[in-house]
């Protein structure tokens, strides 16, 4: 026995005591003994020696070996006990045993006290790791119920036949049916035909080559999206799990986005006022039908081969002017001025732009609009139109996402969330809760 045992005798004879004390210093073990004679010693002993494993005698003067083990199934039940009598009576050691006594050794024949200390310690040991294993299983058992209760997605768990063993509460209540008429059931049983037999496929595959999937399947007048994968027993995938997300917002948003884009091209392309993009180095990156109409040349390709630095339109206006203005002030407003069109003739515009700028504030190109005012040049007051402020930079899909730690606090948060709850910068809301991003609220 390797380490310092903390042995609680109950005898009363000291002679006896003595005689366990040297045998089992004889065989091997070290122990820090502690002996008593009356039940309140022995509870004082539980509670203050905290012993690691109990001998006791049956018959004591005040109480017996039955009431030290009761005691002992109340105070310290993960205590090993092992009764040490003169008596062989066969009836009070079934007794005792089946009350929960590790074992019953006679005083009388000792050669099977270490062995027997030795196993009930190590069934106590291995009685202690199943029970935490036990308690952990419990504790995650209860975690992952509250995760299938509260999951924001859809979450659920296959079996190898692809019949469900597990869903998150608002899986059940997107089939509209209790739980308990779900689970086992085919896909078939939970969904239209063509869609069930597309899901089965899809789940056998995942288990045959052991491979995730994603699918986009409509469902009840929505779309979702799904990501399945497999689940490893013993290094076999042997089951599946998966995350269903409802994007059909999503999927409207980019309709939405992709009208939004043809719309611009239409006004882009037909607006009244001419637009442009223009590169530091003077070349031209974009322009509308207005600006090539207004300039008088005969297509968008043969304006964009015109390079600014070396020929620009205005010649009591050099383009180094106009970086110089863009550079101190971040833009010209409203900048009037003689253009020379192909054909020579002098056209008057009024133009307007602004410099765009990468992160570490180097232009990276020029955006304005220009708007002939040649007949409107004697009357400025009624040359002010409505601007057309183009949004230039279109930004990711406005899906808030974000991952918190175990204490609650942001470790991930996208573009979209951040900005969402009025913050700049990621790292402004890492390491952060929400009693602290929205201090007030």
């Amino acid at each position: 026995m390797v380490g310092l045992l903390r042995i609680l005798i109950v005898e009363d004879i000291a002679t006896d005591a003595n005689l366990l004390i040297k045998h089992l210093l004889r065989n091997g073990i070290r122990s820090k003994n502690l002996v008593v004679e009356n039940e309140d010693k022995f509870v004082a002993a539980l509670n203050g020696f905290k012993p690691d494993i109990i001998l006791s005698d049956y018959h004591l003067p005040s109480f017996n070996g039955m009431h030290a083990l009761i005691i002992t199934n109340d105070i310290a039940p993960m205590v090993p006990f092992i009764l040490v009598t003169g008596s062989s009576n066969e009836e009070i050691a079934v007794e005792c045993m089946k009350a929960g006594a590790d074992d019953y050794i006679i005083k009388g024949n000792l050669s099977r006290l270490v062995p027997a200390i030795n196993e009930a310690i190590k069934k106590k040991e291995v009685l202690k790791e199943k029970m935490k294993i036990e308690k952990e299983l419990v504790e995650s058992q209860k975690i992952f119920s509250s995760f299938m209760e509260h999951c924001p997605v859809y979450f659920f768990f296959k079996d190898s036949e692809a019949r469900p063993i597990r869903l998150s509460k608002n899986y059940v209540h997107m089939l509209g049916r209790p739980a308990n008429e779900a689970i086992g059931k085919s896909m078939y049983d939970l969904f239209p035909s063509d869609l069930a037999k597309k899901m089965i496929e899809d789940d056998l595959e995942i288990i045959r080559n052991n491979v995730p999937i994603k699918a986009v399947e409509e469902f009840g007048g929505r779309i979702f999206e799904t990501i399945k994968f497999p689940i490893h027993i013993q290094d076999e995938p042997t089951c599946l799990a998966g995350f269903t997300v409802d994007i059909t917002e999503r999927i409207k948003a980019n309709e939405e986005l992709v009208e939004a884009k043809d719309r611009f091209r239409a006004v882009f392309d037909n607006i009244l006022i001419g637009l442009y993009r223009t590169s530091p180095d003077g070349k031209i990156l974009h322009v509308n039908p207005t600006l090539v109409r207004i300039l008088g040349y005969d297509s968008v390709e043969e304006l964009m081969d015109r390079n600014l630095e070396e020929a620009g339109f205005e010649p009591a206006y050099p383009r180094d002017e106009f970086k110089n203005r863009i550079e101190k002030n971040g833009k010209v407003e409203g900048l009037e001025s003689a253009w020379i069109k192909k054909d020579g003739t002098t056209v008057f515009i009024r133009e307007s732009a602004v410099g765009i700028k990468d992160n570490l504030g180097k232009v990276l190109f020029y955006e304005g609009n220009i708007e002939e005012i040649t007949e409107r040049k004697k009357a400025e007051e009624q040359i002010r139109r409505e601007r057309i402020l183009l949004r230039t930079l279109i930004d990711n899909l406005p899906d808030m996402i974000y991952v918190k730690d175990s204490r609650c606090r942001k470790i991930m948060s996208n573009r979209a969330d951040y900005l969402n709850i009025g913050y700049e910068n990621e790292t402004d809301v890492l390491n952060k809760t929400d009693l602290e991003l929205f201090q007030g609220e």
